[in-house]
Formats: structure tokens, sequence, C-alpha cells
């Protein structure tokens, strides 16, 4: 089975400017068929609060908010929009990315249901608490990332199991550059157009093409990093009908041009 592997670029140039210090990891081999990265996030500054904005992402992220000596667990569903991160100045957040259908099993939450959204562990369906406790006493980073990875192996053993071919679906949709119509993928795994948007809106929180324009719009966001001055050839290779199409999807997404966002942005990181 593939193994899918995404690329996420945020600003993190413009978030270091604005006051917040992040550190990102990747899983270990085990369990990179779960967790994207594992990341960490700092506040510091002159102000009580910091705003910083997060691209549309087709991943939930599991996240630890540690302020003075308390704690506050909650999950952060898939984003179609471009949201604005708040986080008071003196708080530090640890943060888990999950894959796709993963996230589904592993919290046992119907995704579509939390897109776009924040919900506390304590107000799901989730019994989150032992892992909860278990990061109150981890100190560090790597503590804590050694915390959540033994909970994710006894997790794992008892997980209930998912559509054995929505993983081939992710990885088919993330790898084609033009996208195929939802009735062709449908067919491609003997289900229904119907069936197929409902498996996608359970597992992975998003339909079959918000999920392809997101990922596609990752992509593009990477390559902008890579070459910022490559605009009309990176539209045409990631399969926008022209340079107009993918101008207009870059401001559905994230309210400004290309141009604009590389400008406000600084991209300098490859997450």
């Amino acid at each position: 089975m593939n193994v899918l592997k995404y690329h996420i670029v945020q600003p993190l140039e413009l978030w270091k400017a604005l006051g917040v210090d992040c550190q990102i990891v990747p899983p270990s081999p085990t369990f990179q068929r779960f967790v994207h990265y594992y990341w960490q996030t700092h506040i510091y500054g002159a102000h009580s609060e910091v705003t910083v904005p997060v691209i549309p992402d087709s991943r939930c992220q599991l996240i630890f908010e540690y302020i003075d000596n308390s704690i506050r667990a909650f999950i952060a569903g898939t984003k179609k929009v471009t949201l604005q991160m708040t986080q008071a100045v003196g708080t530090q957040r640890f943060g888990i990315s999950l894959l796709p259908e993963h996230a589904y099993v592993l919290l046992g939450l119907p995704l579509n249901e939390l897109q776009d959204q924040q919900a506390l562990l304590e107000d799901l369906f989730f019994d989150g608490e032992p892992l909860k406790e278990s990061m109150i006493a981890a100190q560090s980073f790597s503590e804590r990332i050694l915390c959540f990875e033994a909970w994710l192996s006894l997790r794992i053993s008892t997980h209930p199991s998912y559509p054995i071919h929505l993983t081939q679906l992710l990885y088919t949709l993330w790898h084609t550059p033009h996208q195929e119509s939802v009735d062709a993928l449908a067919k491609r795994v003997g289900l229904s157009t119907r069936q197929l948007n409902r498996m996608f809106h359970k597992y992975v929180g998003l339909s079959p093409k918000a999920f392809f324009r997101i990922t596609r719009l990752q992509q593009a966001l990477q390559a902008l990093y890579q070459c910022p001055l490559n605009g009309a050839a990176l539209s045409q290779d990631l399969g926008y009908y022209d340079q107009s199409h993918f101008t207009n999807e870059f401001k559905f997404f994230l309210g400004m041009s290309s141009s604009e966002w590389i400008k406000r942005s600084n991209l300098s990181e490859d997450v």
C-alpha cells in the first residue's frame, strides 16, 4: 500500500516575525501511515496575544495547549478556508497532524462534523483523558512525542478498520495533476457517486473535489516556494485550466493573489 506523503507550506517566516517560534519533527517510520508530522509552537513578544494565518489543510490536528500549570486538549478539523489562529503570549502548543483516513479510525469521529471547527476532547465522544494526563506530565517536545506514540501503539491495535481502497484513492488524487470526475473515481473502486462522497465526508472530512482542490493548492504553494516566478508554468503543471483559473483558486482559498502571498509571507520554509 502506498504511503501518502504530503507537503504543507505555512508562512513560517511571517509567524516568526509576529512572535511565533515553531518546531517541526517528522514521525518515525513506524507511524508514517498515521502521522504527517509533530509540531510545537511557543509564543513570545511584547503583546498579550498573537494572531497568525493558517492556510487550508486536508488534515485534522490533535492539539495540546499548555499555559501555566494547566492543559487544554482539542481537535482542529480540516480547513477549507484560511483561518486566523490566536494564541496568548507565554503559552505553548504541541500538535499532531494526522493523515486523513486515520484521523477517523483513531478518534472515532465523523470528520465532516469538525470541518473548519475546533472541539475540546471532553466535549466529544472520545476518551482522550489517559492521553491528556500523560501529556500533562511530559516536559519536552521529545517526551510529548513519545507519550503520543505510546498511546497510538495501543490505539492502533484496537482501532476499527476503514475502507481498504480509501488510501489508494487519496494517493491518486494527490499525485494526479488533472482531476478525475467524482463519477470516474467512484467507478474506479466500484462505488456509486453518492457512496464515494459519503465515504470521504466520514473518513476524510472533505468531499473528493474539495480534497483535490486543497491538496493541489498545497502543491502550488510548495512549488511557489521553490520557484516564485514560475506561476504560468505552475498552473499548467498542476492541471489548472489556465493562469486565470489558478489565480481564482488562489484568491478563493487565501484571499489574495500568489504574488501578494509570496510578498506578504516571505516563504522560506518547507514543512
